[in-house]
């Protein structure tokens, strides 16, 4: 019987589920929305329970698309999530507060503290200084706090019931030491108790049977696994196919997440860059820029893209850095950068391309960073909401340094469904990978275009660093083994 594999992916927006089999041809999805936080304040929630009322819905809207025998075939689940959002729970894992979600930005101090502990580079979206602000001003929740979670977490054991539980992804940012696989001294000196830490394990490992009730529900066989999950630009670089050293792949969803496999950890003295554990041991290496498609629908609205796109003009000289709300970290480190534009565009088509055009600098200088530490970019796989447009992907394919390509499916749900793959199957990634993934199309670039868009990169590159105090210190990352 050919199996099926289930992928969840929590996201900022929303949640999607989808199943595959094991040659990755897609056979159920759902997806269900909600409304994205106001970019424009610090304070980014999401009630975690709806998270949990929208997932049911989705699940079973996807599993009812199957007939009864094929329900039967389903053999695991896994689930990819955003990364550093936190939750606090009780032991039973119900929420005492909404989520604080990875873009919130209250936790300044905190992250301050953070690095003063232990040395290294924490900012506001990562997860420990949340948990540590939860503890300065919300003492009446602390005090109930059994749990510290993040949304994989959190779903992980709502479809197990094993709470408690986390992978090697997301508690990068809690903190946890990825070279020794332990949790650090500073944070215990922080005041953290070790008890409301998860347990942690690589991605794509079983933790538990799938709830007798949830098996029910659906209509399921007895054994449905769940696996240790994801964060969800890790699932997408998984889902992407990248394999070998100079793979890389750019995410563009809210955010623009860039993941590149690498035989040893890089860590970047300012933080800027940061280094995954993959399934099989070796590592993704990469950042993630605050840059990225919430631009799109802030700015635009999803539902006029397609008019706006048949209306583009060739070339502009409008320029525009598209950051929405305060504050960047890679590939520069620019923690009070504001969004800025040159003039003002004639009509709405013209600030579409000058918007796709910013969005693709950022990209470039992504990769020019990564390069001169030494990493080798030799391919790039796009992923996300935006490959829906050719139009931005002929800009990036025409800007970038080697080629750009696409994949079927290279979502987060696909790359949360490899590795409830490769835990049933107790096979490695690299296993999975060849028969899951889709074919790939390499999107051409404009010859017309290279020389406008490197000239007016070479401008945004130095507009940049101008106004808005880009930090001088040069991104060369340490190499180290485990």
């Amino acid at each position: 019987m050919n199996p099926l594999y289930g992928g969840i992916d929590l996201g900022t927006q929303g949640v999607r589920i989808a199943l595959f089999d094991a040659t990755g041809v897609m056979q159920a999805e759902a997806h269900r929305s909600w409304a994205i936080p106001d970019v424009t304040s610090d304070f980014h929630e999401q009630d975690a329970d709806k998270w949990w009322a929208r997932l049911l819905d989705a699940a079973d809207a996807a599993f009812a698309s199957l007939p009864a025998a094929e329900r039967l075939r389903v053999r695991g689940l896994a689930v990819a999530s955003t990364s550093g959002s936190l939750l606090v729970c009780d032991a039973a894992g119900r929420p005492l507060r909404p989520a604080i979600l990875h873009s919130d930005r209250r936790s300044r101090v905190e992250s301050e503290v953070c690095n003063h502990a232990s040395g290294l580079h924490f900012r506001p979206s990562f997860s420990l200084p949340k948990l540590l602000w939860v503890r300065d001003h919300e003492p009446h929740v602390w005090q109930q706090t059994r749990r510290a979670l993040h949304p994989a977490d959190w779903l992980t054991g709502k479809l197990s019931g094993a709470w408690g539980q986390a992978d090697e992804t997301n508690v990068l940012k809690m903190g946890y030491d990825l070279a020794a696989r332990r949790w650090p001294d500073f944070i215990a000196a922080l005041g953290i108790p070790a008890a409301l830490l998860p347990a942690v394990r690589p991605s794509g490992q079983v933790v538990a049977p799938l709830l007798p009730a949830l098996q029910q529900r659906w209509g399921l066989a007895n054994q449905v696994l769940i696996a240790s999950g994801i964060t969800d630009s890790n699932a997408v670089h998984l889902a992407s196919g990248s394999a070998t050293e100079g793979d890389w792949t750019t995410t563009i969803g809210t955010a623009m997440g860039i993941k590149g496999i690498a035989a040893y950890p890089v860590n970047d003295p300012s933080g800027s860059i940061y280094s995954h554990r993959h399934p099989d041991g070796l590592w993704m290496v990469g950042g993630a820029s605050n840059v990225g498609g919430a631009v799109l629908n802030h700015r635009f609205g999803l539902n006029t893209l397609a008019t706006l796109e048949s209306q583009l003009p060739s070339q502009t000289a409008h320029l525009v850095y598209p950051l929405e709300g305060i504050g960047d970290w890679f590939p520069l480190w620019l923690p009070a950068a504001t969004r800025f534009e040159t003039s003002v565009p004639s009509t709405a088509a013209e600030s579409l391309l000058a918007t796709y055009e910013g969005l693709a600098f950022i990209e470039r200088l992504a990769y020019d960073r990564l390069a001169e530490s030494g990493l080798p970019v030799h391919l790039v796989t796009a992923a996300g909401g935006t490959n829906h447009s050719l139009a931005f992907l002929r800009i990036r394919a025409t800007l970038l340094p080697c080629p750009l390509r696409t994949v079927a499916d290279c979502g987060a749900a696909k790359g949360a469904a490899l590795l409830a793959a490769m835990a049933c199957e107790r096979v490695p990634m690299a296993d999975v990978t060849p028969r899951m993934v889709g074919t790939a199309q390499t999107i051409p670039p404009n010859p017309a275009d290279q020389d406008y868009l490197a000239d007016k990169y070479a401008r945004f590159v130095g507009l940049l660093r101008t106004r808005c105090s880009a930090s001088s210190a040069p991104l060369i990352p340490s190499h180290s083994t485990p």
